[in-house]
């Protein structure tokens, strides 16, 4: 519960609040028909599919996170994290649901109809990763914010880092990623990206084998 309701603080900060207006800038996402429902009253919940993709488009060649990895000519990715923010606009109060990417389902008007969802967002793109998330789940989705690796890293740099509680040593050479102290640190957008991309490397966590979890001390709870 303590990590779904930070979770949705967090996710609610990026909608609602300040940070809004550091990237209102960035470039928006054409959707045609009715495939987004933006028309809603101001008492009515309102629904927010946030996606991850696992698109380096923006970062230099020789960025680490651009290893290995190609830009699709259509500008289509693979989505690597789904969640929908619904978000209580009388009561101030939000939650958020993640959806597994290799949750099998049924893809409208795909070649093969039940695949993983997250293939839905390479196949059509972010208008059918959301007609496949409604058709799913029959929930309207009434906005979409997509976030790529350098979106992420501005993220997480515009709130003011993210708190990780490491037992002990990490590092990944090949992500460019290392912690030398356990304990907890707030990790800043390159970081933040370093870690993600060791779920796709080997983090070695030095001298015992444990598991990374969300920070639980005190500091780190204040902080965000």
């Amino acid at each position: 519960l303590c990590v779904g309701g930070i979770g949705a603080w967090i996710a609610a900060s990026l909608l609602f609040d300040e940070l809004y207006n550091s990237v209102a800038g960035l470039g928006r996402i054409q959707f045609s028909g009715d495939v987004l429902d933006t028309e809603t009253s101001s008492s009515e919940p309102v629904n927010f599919l946030i996606i991850g993709v696992d698109s380096a488009l923006g970062l230099d060649p020789d960025d680490p996170a651009s290893f290995g990895r190609e830009v699709d000519p259509r500008g289509n990715s693979l989505a690597d994290t789904i969640a929908i923010l619904r978000g209580d606009t009388v009561g101030g109060q939000a939650w958020t649901l993640s959806l597994p990417r290799d949750l099998l389902v049924e893809i409208p008007n795909a070649r093969v109809p039940v695949q993983k969802i997250n293939a839905s967002s390479l196949i059509g793109g972010a208008p059918l990763l959301v007609e496949t998330v409604s058709s799913n789940f029959n929930i309207r989705i009434n906005h979409y914010v997509e976030l790529d690796f350098l979106a992420f890293r501005g993220v997480v740099d515009e709130l003011g880092g993210v708190p990780m509680w490491f037992p002990a040593p990490a590092v990944d050479q090949r992500a460019h990623f290392a912690i030398g102290e356990p304990g907890c640190h707030v990790l800043d957008g390159e970081q933040a990206l370093g870690l993600h991309l060791c779920a796709h490397h080997a983090l070695v966590l030095v001298h015992r084998d444990v598991q990374l979890r969300g920070c639980p001390c005190w500091s780190c709870l204040l902080y965000t």
